[in-house]
């Protein structure tokens, strides 16, 4: 089982209940192997099981952290008439894949310039109040991520960029 890459229309890797077997090892390194795919692991279970397995729901088992920084949400959302509630998202979110392409991973050094470049900008509101929770909880996984990590070496960043 995987949930749909809703970015895009495959099936992503990022979460997997599988039941392993020497068969299916065997079928996955024959394909690799006959094939000459070198390519993402996402790309060759799409090959060979796109249209076998079962699909896990996305809005429950995959989040990507980039979701923050869009300002549609119909793609993740599943349909365009549903309200984007950031914090609801994030509360029924069990995994959230660090993902996007302004800023690298959580684990990799980056110019503070980067991440307020990046960063989800402010929604204004009815009332020009700006609503910041895309922004701030971005920001958040980042800090959370980090902390949990206990990054602390001298070429790490630290959770100051955030």
């Amino acid at each position: 089982m995987m949930p749909r890459a809703y970015w895009i229309d495959k099936l992503s890797s990022a979460v997997l209940v599988v039941e392993p077997s020497l068969a299916e090892w065997k079928r996955i390194t024959t394909y690799v192997e006959d094939s000459g795919e070198s390519g993402f692991d996402m790309d060759i279970l799409n090959a060979l099981y796109n249209t076998t397995c079962l699909v896990l729901p996305h809005r429950q088992y995959l989040l990507l952290s980039s979701e923050f920084q869009e300002e549609e949400h119909a793609r993740f959302l599943g349909a365009a008439d549903e309200t984007w509630v950031p914090s609801e998202v994030l509360a029924e979110a069990k995994y959230i894949h660090f993902s996007g392409m302004t800023v690298p991973k959580p684990w990799v050094p980056v110019d503070e310039g980067i991440i307020a470049s990046a960063r989800p900008k402010c929604r204004r509101t009815m009332d020009e109040k700006g609503d910041c929770e895309d922004r701030d909880i971005w920001l958040g996984l980042y800090k959370d991520f980090l902390g949990r990590r206990k990054v602390r070496c001298c070429c790490c960043r630290s959770s100051e960029a955030y």
